[in-house]
C-alpha cells in the first residue's frame, strides 16, 4: 500500500481525536520529530501515551482514561491499515507519521498552558518556585489568554482543522484516491486541489475561527475597550484576522484570501499535510496551499516548505535525527530558502548541532 495511503488512514482516526484538554503554540514540528524518538521495537507512541494518561489523571475516571489511551494508540485509526499487507519500512514509516502527528498535538498541548512568556527569567523563577523546571509542560502561566488545560492553541486548532480536512476529502472518496489529472494523480489531495475540496478548506476555517465559533466576535467595534488580559477563550491569530478581513471583502478562494503574514501559523498548518503525504510528489505544492489558505506570503511558504522537508526526511527515515534533516532540506531547497532563513538555521547546519 503506497505510503500516503496508509497515513490517511492514520491521519483519519487523529483527525476525530481532540487532544484530551490542553493546548499552545511551541513544539508542533519539533515535538512531532521528538515524537519519532519513540519508533523503536517497542510502541511507537508511548512517550506520548504516558503524558496524556498523565494530563488526564485529575479529570477522567478509569473508564475515561482508558477510552483516551486507546483513542491515542490509535487503535480505531490503523486497524485496518495494519490488517493489510505492508513491507517492514512501510509500517515504520507509518508509526513514524502517527507518532509525528500525536507529538505535534501533545507539544501544542504542553505549551499552551505557557504560551508567550517573553520574561524569560520572570517564567524559569516560577518554574524553580513551583518545583516544575525540570517539568514546564502543561505549567500554568498564560498571561494573554485562557484555555483549559488540554485545549488548543491557535496554532493546534489550525492543524486540527486541516487534519479533519484532509481526513474527509481524502480517506473515504475513490475520487479522493485518484486526485486530479492536472496534478498527476497518484493519490494527489482532492482536499487541497479540487475547487470543491478548497472552498470547503475556506469555509472550515471561517466555521472555526469566525464569529459563530469559540474565537468569538469578528470584527471587533474600533471603540471597543481594550480587554483585560488574560482573554477568556482562546487568542486569535493575526493571520486568521487578515483572513477573516478578506472574506468579508469577498475574497473567498485561495490564495486570495490569504493576508500578508508570515508568522509560525504556516508551520502548524503544515504539519497533518506532511503526515499525510509524506513521500508523495505532490507534498510541497500541499503545504503551499495550506500555507497560503491564511498567509498569502512568499515568506512563509519558503519557510514552510524547509519544516516539510525536515519533517519528511524524519518520518521517512531518510536521515537520522533533525540536524542531518535540516542539513537535506537545505540542499534538496537549493539554497532558495536559506536566503530568507536566519543566520541560527545555517549555523545548526554548520556547526552539526542545535543553538
Amino acid at each position: 500500500m503506497p505510503m500516503h495511503r496508509t497515513n490517511l488512514l492514520i491521519l483519519r482516526g487523529r483527525a476525530a481525536f481532540r487532544p484530551i484538554s490542553t493546548a499552545a503554540q511551541l513544539l508542533l514540528l519539533f515535538g512531532g520529530i521528538r515524537a519519532l524518538g519513540a519508533d523503536r521495537r517497542n510502541a511507537p507512541l508511548s512517550s506520548t501515551n504516558n503524558c496524556h494518561r498523565s494530563l488526564a489523571h485529575d479529570n477522567a475516571g478509569d473508564a475515561d482514561r482508558n477510552m483516551m489511551t486507546s483513542r491515542v494508540a490509535g487503535r480505531d485509526a490503523t486497524s485496518a491499515a495494519s490488517a493489510m499487507s505492508e513491507d517492514a519500512s512501510s509500517r515504520r514509516r507509518r508509526r513514524r507519521a502517527s507518532a509525528a502527528f500525536m507529538g505535534a498535538a501533545v507539544g501544542d498541548a504542553a505549551a499552551q498552558t505557557s504560551h508567550w512568556n517573553y520574561d524569560r527569567g520572570s517564567f524559569h523563577d516560577a518554574l524553580h518556585e513551583a518545583g516544575r523546571y525540570e517539568d514546564p509542560a502543561f505549567f500554568v502561566r498564560n498571561s494573554f489568554y485562557a484555555v483549559p488545560v488540554g485545549g488548543m492553541s491557535c496554532y493546534g486548532d489550525q492543524m486540527m482543522e486541516v487534519a479533519r480536512h484532509i481526513a474527509r476529502f481524502d480517506s473515504n472518496s475513490v475520487s479522493g484516491r485518484a486526485g486530479r489529472e492536472e496534478d498527476g494523480g497518484g493519490g494527489g489531495s482532492v482536499g487541497l486541489s479540487s475547487d470543491d475540496g478548497l472552498a470547503a478548506l475556506v469555509d472550515r476555517f471561517e466555521a472555526a475561527f469566525g464569529p459563530s465559533g469559540p474565537y468569538g466576535p469578528w470584527p471587533i467595534p474600533p471603540d471597543s475597550p481594550k480587554p483585560d488580559l488574560p482573554i477568556p477563550g482562546p487568542w486569535r491569530h493575526g493571520s486568521i484576522k487578515g483572513f477573516l478581513n478578506n472574506l468579508s471583502e469577498g475574497e473567498r478562494s485561495v490564495p486570495r484570501c490569504g493576508s500578508d503574514d508570515s508568522q509560525f501559523d504556516a508551520i502548524a498548518r503544515i504539519v497533518p499535510v506532511v503526515c499525510a503525504f509524506a513521500g508523495h510528489p505532490l507534498l510541497l505544492r500541499h503545504c503551499e496551499t495550506a500555507v497560503r489558505l491564511t498567509q498569502n506570503s512568499d515568506l512563509a511558504v519558503a519557510y514552510a516548505r524547509l519544516a516539510a522537508r525536515v519533517l519528511e526526511a524524519c518520518i521517512l527515515g531518510t536521515e537520522d535525527g533533525a540536524v542531518g534533516a535540516i542539513r537535506r532540506a537545505l540542499a534538496d531547497e537549493g539554497g532558495r530558502t536559506v536566503a530568507v532563513e536566519d543566520d541560527g538555521m545555517r549555523s545548526i547546519c554548520r556547526n552539526g548541532h542545535h543553538h
